[in-house]
């Protein structure tokens, strides 16, 4: 019983609310409330930034040039308070922007820390089974017509086609394979353009059919072979299926988490007559 209770969204949002007040408490050794006068570089500052130097250059820094990089951490900082004692940051749209983002990524970080309960990952593989499903795949013979052709000569190269006669005069040159052996439909659409490979699924295995359209024009299609659209187990896909699941959750509990937040505010929107 208790299990369940933690898991549920409500508690979740409750949790991260509480956690991103906890951890900024934890992690953040910045000294309470400093004047905008007051510039103060905590060990933990150091710390970062000869981290940060180590990632790029692969060595501890120089006296010289931590030196340099403390004293471009302070310049940083003496600009930003004047910023903010001009008001530069109210209405800025890349800062709200980069503070909400802020605000999103540290919620859905602890979000990411909820496992499913048992069977949750089956009902939510069945839920959404279509996106774990494998397209069909087809091979096929393909003659081009070029980029347009008048309803009377597809009629006679089609026929040419499925008689057994010389269809070359209806042919265009192009640089298209005439065969292609068993591919995905993405392979398919990359060769011949988006929504080639789906103009195929109506299609009969051996018979010359068409015209189909492609990014290039018109062809009339053989399908030489067509494997079915197959629904693999839950087992073989159980990595991505978790990953989306995870996902899900995630911006299940930011929802609620941002709609907990929200109720504590009052909203005003202009009126007609404040437009007018």
């Amino acid at each position: 019983m208790i299990s369940r209770i933690v898991k549920e969204p409500l508690v979740h949002f409750l949790l991260i609310g509480g956690l991103i007040f906890a951890a900024y408490s934890v992690f953040d050794d910045r000294p309470t409330a400093p004047t905008s006068q007051q510039i103060v570089i905590t060990q933990a500052d150091l710390s970062a930034l000869s981290a940060q130097f180590e990632s790029v250059w692969k060595r501890k820094p120089q006296p010289q040039e931590f030196s340099s990089m403390i004293e471009e951490m302070i310049r940083d900082r003496v600009l930003v308070n004047a910023a903010l004692d001009l008001g530069m940051d109210q209405g800025d749209t890349v800062i709200n922007r980069r503070l909400r983002q802020k605000m999103e990524f540290f919620a859905a970080s602890i979000a990411e820390a909820v496992e499913p309960e048992d069977g949750e990952l089956e009902a939510f593989y069945q839920a959404n089974s279509q996106n774990y499903q494998i397209p069909p795949q087809f091979a096929l013979e393909q003659f081009y017509l070029g980029d347009r052709a008048a309803a009377n000569t597809v009629a006679s190269a089609l026929a040419a086609l499925k008689n057994g006669t010389d269809p070359e005069r209806f042919r265009h040159p192009s640089l298209l394979p005439e065969r292609v052996e068993m591919s995905s439909m993405r392979v398919l659409d990359s060769a011949f353009g988006t929504g080639f490979a789906a103009s195929l699924e109506s299609l009969s295995i051996g018979e010359w059919s068409g015209p189909v359209k492609s990014g290039y024009g018109l062809h009339l299609v053989r399908l030489t072979g067509k494997s079915p659209t197959t629904h693999p187990a839950l087992e073989q896909v159980a990595d991505k299926v978790f990953q989306d699941w995870q996902s899900s959750k995630r911006q299940e509990v930011l929802d609620q988490y941002y709609q907990s937040l929200r109720q504590g505010y009052e909203i005003t929107l202009p009126t007609a007559d404040d437009a007018s």
